[in-house]
């Protein structure tokens, strides 16, 4: 079931679990992910990852965002 919580013209379901954000976006490799994640500070990542508890959460549109701005840069 899906919920559409927003506040502040933020999106709930906009943050994934990493696997989940795998499973919807096969285009993308967990070797790829985990390379960004670790340099996440560096690359300007960080805003669009948070991690709560052990899991890392994606935001889905900023990470859609990063990308068209980083044009495939690393």
């Amino acid at each position: 079931m899906k919920h559409n919580y927003k506040h502040q013209n933020k999106n709930l379901d906009d943050w994934q679990k990493l696997p989940v954000f795998l499973r919807q976006y096969p285009q993308f490799q967990m070797n790829q992910l985990r390379t960004l994640l670790l340099k996440r500070e560096v690359n300007g990542l960080a805003r669009h990852i948070k991690k709560i508890g052990k899991p890392l959460y994606i935001n889905t549109p900023g990470f859609l965002s990063w990308i068209e701005q980083k044009g495939g840069e690393s």
